[in-house]
This record gives C-alpha cells, sequence and structure tokens, in this order.
C-alpha cells in the first residue's frame, strides 16, 4: 500500500510541477533525510474519508524560480517573500488536492485547511508513519509526506 501512495505523490507532484511551474523534477528512491535550515517547510491538513495532512519541504535555492515561473516572471525579477511563500502554499495545496482523489476515489470528498507555513523543524507535524516521496530538483531536494490520522488508507481500485 505505501508503495502504491508513494507511486501516486510522485505522478502528481512531478505534473504538477511540471505544469504550474515548468519544473522537471526526477523522483529519487534512495532514502536521504533533508538538511536543516536549508528548505521552506508548508503544511496542510484534510478530513474526508480519511484525514491527516501533507508535508513540503522545498529547497530554499529553488523557491524564486518556483514563484517565477508560476508568476510568469523572468528569474532576475524582484520577487517578494511572500510571493514565494504563497507560490509554495499553492503548490502543496494542488498537489494534496489531486493525491486524494487517487487514493479514496474520484467520488471522495475532502475538506482541505489553507496551507501554513511552518517557521522551526520543532513545528512541524509528525509524520511518523505516513508516507515519503523525494524529488530531485535543480538545486535540491524537494521531500513530501502524507501522513493520516490512523492507518494508512486502502488505495481506492477506482
Amino acid at each position: 500500500m505505501r508503495d502504491r501512495i508513494k507511486t501516486i505523490i510522485a505522478k502528481e507532484s512531478v505534473q504538477t510541477l511540471e505544469k504550474l511551474a515548468f519544473i522537471f523534477a526526477t523522483p529519487e528512491d534512495e532514502d536521504i533525510e533533508p538538511e536543516a535550515g536549508e528548505t521552506v517547510d508548508v503544511a496542510i491538513r484534510f478530513t474526508g474519508p480519511f484525514s491527516g495532512g501533507m508535508l513540503i519541504l522545498y529547497p530554499e535555492g529553488d523557491l524564486h524560480e518556483l514563484a517565477a515561473n508560476m508568476l510568469g516572471l523572468d528569474d532576475e525579477d524582484e520577487i517578494a517573500g511572500d510571493q514565494k511563500l504563497d507560490a509554495l502554499r499553492e503548490t502543496i495545496n494542488i498537489v494534496c488536492g489531486n493525491v486524494l482523489p487517487e487514493i479514496g476515489g474520484k467520488e471522495a470528498v475532502f475538506d482541505i485547511a489553507p496551507p501554513q507555513l511552518i517557521d522551526t523543524p520543532a513545528d512541524r507535524p509528525d509524520v511518523t508513519g505516513g508516507v515519503k516521496m523525494q524529488l530531485e530538483l535543480d538545486e535540491g531536494m524537494c521531500f513530501i509526506y502524507l501522513f493520516f490520522d490512523g492507518e494508512i488508507p486502502e488505495v481506492s481500485a477506482h
């Protein structure tokens, strides 16, 4: 089950980054731990047929490119910090919104809370027992965790 969910997260994350921000990401199978202080972290919570959340740790060095591409700006353009964070919030919102129906079924209805910036690693949600996906980007690794309140759900057969 965990491998199937990991595959869904990889597919939806890669497609979202490519379509939304023209960023090409490659899933990384080797289990790598994020380096402290090198990522900007955003979490989102959801409820529905199953509940939990998603956490994205995005490399700070790639955040400018994400925002510039989403906003249709040049890489040299000045981009405010809030715009960069908004781009990351929108990214996790879309990824989560695409992943959940793939797991719970197309008819499943989920309530997704607004994404929240995580200020320090100590404030990150507990992702123990969840599913972790890593993506290689230009300047670093993006880590995506999908975690559940309780057991990992069965993936819908659609």
